[in-house]
């Protein structure tokens, strides 16, 4: 199975880093750390995380520390779909127009 990540999810990985970085870059580099150790489980274990059929069709969610990482496994392919804080509103990133 290959890691695939989204341009949401880059997006919002370096928000996270950028807002973080600004304060304190050891934990910034920390977190990311701690994300790629996610993302390597979830290549791992993909149907670890939890089913999240409110949102849309296949997307699951795996807490890393305060963040939520969205993903959706397929047969060759675990996309990595949003990295939000847990406080987000997280229907509000699925709403179709």
């Amino acid at each position: 199975m290959k890691l695939r990540i989204s341009e949401p999810a880059r997006e919002d990985l370096l928000e996270i880093w950028q807002h973080i970085a600004s304060d304190n870059p050891e934990a910034a580099a920390r977190l990311m750390r701690g994300f790629k150790e996610t993302f390597e489980k979830l290549l791992r274990f993909p149907n670890l995380g939890r089913e999240r059929p409110e949102l849309a069709i296949g997307i699951r969610s795996f807490p890393t520390g305060r963040y939520i990482v969205l993903y959706q496994p397929a047969d060759e392919v675990l996309e990595i779909v949003r990295v939000r804080h847990g406080a987000t509103k997280l229907d509000e990133l699925f709403e179709v127009e």
